[in-house]
């Protein structure tokens, strides 16, 4: 039975492998599956779509009940928002990724692409929350950094999530970095988190509370983007350069850890900040906070309540410098952002449930969720991931399966 305190302060740290297949290998840590990819990126495909060929069909067809049955999209207009774009912008790795899938999984191209891309429809139907901190230096245990996060979403991808979720360890053999990628069945560019062998590890917010909701069809799709910057590039300092020659497809907050430091960029389609915090800690939600941009908080649900979140978030981390470490993270992020009622708790940022009063933020049935929570230390490669209601805490090092 699902519960919202189902073994939180729980950490599974055991790995079974379940098979193997062409060169590649299908892991189980509690809750999620593990793929271990090798090769070439169309070999990696094949790979993928070998291995989670039924989970691949069923999470088409979960989707397809969402959108399509229901007769909120046609195939042809989500082809028209993320397919076909999303499609022409892929490099030619990815594109050979996607061909592979297809060959293996019985799904066509269209449809691989589509799954990969599939949050970002759900970030243009409704409202997405989101919330990040990282910390290093003087406020952690051992001054390396270390970054939580909480990806908030409509509650069904909680749901496809907890019952089908995996993370995607990708090792090319033509010299780039490995990188690893959590998502449903079918996600393997269009990752909200993902981090390289470098430990260089990138999340994103929704930043359309700031920014006015749109998205660029003749631009790179971001996450797919950042993917492929993390498959060639290791730093800030290098990310740093590659943002100031790119605008982005959408409004949006990217929260960056390395192994020393962390930093939050906004990004608007027309342009960036960036700025290193002074207190060896950034946090964010889901407003631009620069004054830079001229932009002003918006108070509670107008805004997804992201300056309490943030300060709640800040609160809670900061009170145990200097000796922040993943079980720090753990203990703040089981704090919860709503009350039963619906009023806000003032002493936490996550949302465990849907909340009674359906003008409540994340509350309200369907209402956005916690869909699943990260600890990210760069310096370990290493991440402690969470589905609540589903699972307690999974400890994933990709140490052990990084191979570039």
């Amino acid at each position: 039975m699902k519960t919202e305190n189902i073994d939180k302060d729980k950490i599974d740290s055991n790995v079974k492998l379940v098979r193997e297949y062409e060169g590649a290998q299908l892991f189980h840590i509690g809750i999620l599956d593990l793929v271990v990819l090798n090769g070439t990126h169309k070999e990696m495909g094949q790979q993928y779509g070998g291995l989670l060929k039924e989970n691949i069909l069923a999470t088409r067809d979960t989707w397809n009940k969402i959108f399509i049955d229901s007769g909120k999209l046609s195939f042809e207009s989500i082809l028209k928002v993320i397919g076909k774009p999303f499609y022409t912008s892929a490099p030619k790795t990815l594109k050979d990724f996607y061909q592979g899938i297809a060959e293996r999984s019985g799904i066509s191209i269209d449809e691989a692409v589509v799954m990969d891309n599939w949050l970002t429809l759900v970030l243009l139907g409704r409202r997405a929350g989101c919330s990040s901190l990282v910390a290093w230096g003087n406020k952690t245990k051992d001054g390396t950094a270390y970054m939580g996060r909480n990806l908030d979403f409509p509650g069904f991808m909680r749901d496809i999530i907890g019952t089908n979720g995996v993370v995607v360890v990708i090792n090319p053999i033509d010299g780039e970095l490995s990188v690893a990628g959590i998502g449903s069945p079918g996600t393997i560019s269009g990752f909200d988190d993902a981090i390289n062998s470098n430990g260089l590890y990138i999340e994103y917010n929704n930043g359309m509370g700031s920014i006015e909701p749109v998205l660029y069809s003749n631009r790179f799709a971001l996450p797919t983007f950042m993917r492929n910057i993390l498959l060639e590039y290791g730093s800030i300092e290098e990310l740093n350069i590659v943002l100031n020659t790119m605008k982005s497809d959408y409004p949006c907050i990217i929260g960056v850890s390395e192994p020393d430091c962390g930093i939050h960029y906004e990004l608007s389609p027309e342009t960036y900040m960036a700025k290193a915090s002074p207190e060896d800690l950034s946090v964010r939600a889901n407003q631009f906070n620069y004054p830079e941009w001229g932009i002003p908080p918006l108070p509670g649900v107008a805004g997804w309540y992201s300056e309490s979140r943030q300060n709640t978030f800040k609160k809670l981390i900061s009170n145990k410098a200097p000796n922040i470490d993943e079980k720090v993270f753990m203990e703040a992020m089981n704090a919860h952002l709503f009350k039963a009622n619906g009023n806000l708790t003032e002493t936490g940022f996550s949302v465990f449930k849907p909340v009674n009063d359906p003008t409540a933020g994340g509350g309200g049935e369907g209402g956005d969720v916690t869909v699943y929570q990260i600890i990210n230390h760069s310096a370990e490669k290493k991440w402690w991931v969470r589905i609540p209601t589903h699972s307690g805490w999974m400890e994933i090092d990709f140490k052990k399966y990084f191979k570039q």
